[in-house]
Formats: C-alpha cells, structure tokens, sequence
C-alpha cells in the first residue's frame, strides 16, 4: 500500500512540475507576470478591464441614444440605464478634441461614488486618458492618472480571469 501511494505521490509531482505555464510556478517567481495593467490615480488603482468595460458601455449608451428621437429618446433618458456619460469640460486643458465624453469607472466596494473617470471620444469611441476629479467642495477641477502595473493579489493568481486585460498600449492606439 505503501508504495503505490508513494507511486501516485511521484507520477502527480511530475505532472505538476512539467506543466510550464502552471499558476502555481508562476507564484513564487518575483517581478513577473501576471501582474494587474491599468491607472493610478492618487491611491487608487484602475484595471485595464474596468476601463474597457466602462468605455464599451458608455459607446453603446451613446449610439443607441442616437437612434432614438421623440418620445422614444424621453423612454431611453429615462429608463437607459445607469451610464453616466457626460462631456468632459476640460478639454483644452488636457488637449482633447472638444466632443470628449467622460464616464465614472465603477469603484470596487458598492454603493461608494467613483472619483475616476475614462475620457473618450464619442465619434471612433477612441480612448483619451484617464482623470481623476479633484475633491474640492469649492470648484470641479480634474488631474491625470498614470500608467501603472502592480502585482496580483495572493488569490487573484490562481483565477485565471486574471490575466486578462494586459496591455494597456491597445486601448491608446
């Protein structure tokens, strides 16, 4: 008995060493992927994928609104949906053409408001940049966010959902 264990303990440990692109090889291997791509902003982080799926629902929001006239356009304003796109009103300071949109990127924990938004422009639904609304009470004012990579979390590398969302040069071309 003994030894077929310690047979099927030998067959499942090179198995599991042989496999090159295991997670679990990944894990102890420092300053290498998987790591999370996205924005910094202040203290907060942004992935990749929130932006993409914030961008693509703030483009579909907008061409559907566009098919829309009459009391068909009052029914979708009304009844739309949660998006909330706006026009970015600081586009010569940042250099953007003057139909930039912006949209609030959800934030992590619910019910908190989003200081983070994704500016785009409407017409190719082209990423700009990534802003962040300053927290004075006295006038609405908005800083750029970097680009940034930071590590995943201990559980985050074993889900493989987790590599999804590298590169963050796609999104700017």
């Amino acid at each position: 008995m003994i030894y077929v264990l310690f047979f099927l303990i030998l067959i499942c440990s090179s198995f599991a060493r042989s496999a090159p692109s295991s997670s679990i090889s990944d894990f102890n291997k420092r300053n290498s992927k998987p790591r999370h791509v996205g924005y910094k902003c202040l203290s907060s982080q942004v992935n990749i994928r929130d932006i993409r799926s914030t961008m693509k629902g703030a483009c579909d929001h907008i061409r559907k609104r566009k098919q829309k006239k009459g009391f068909s356009l009052f029914l979708f304003d009304l009844f739309g949906g949660p998006i909330s796109v706006k026009p970015f009103p600081e586009t010569v300071k940042f250099g953007f053409p003057k139909d930039a949109q912006m949209d609030a990127v959800p934030e992590t924990a619910l019910f908190m408001h989003s200081f983070n938004f994704v500016v785009f422009s409407p017409s190719k639904c082209q990423f700009l940049g990534m802003v962040r609304e300053k927290a004075d009470p006295d006038e609405t004012s908005y800083m750029s966010c970097k680009k940034a990579t930071w590590p995943l979390n201990w559980f985050e590398v074993m889900d493989p959902r987790s590599l999804e969302g590298y590169g963050a040069d796609e999104l700017e071309k």
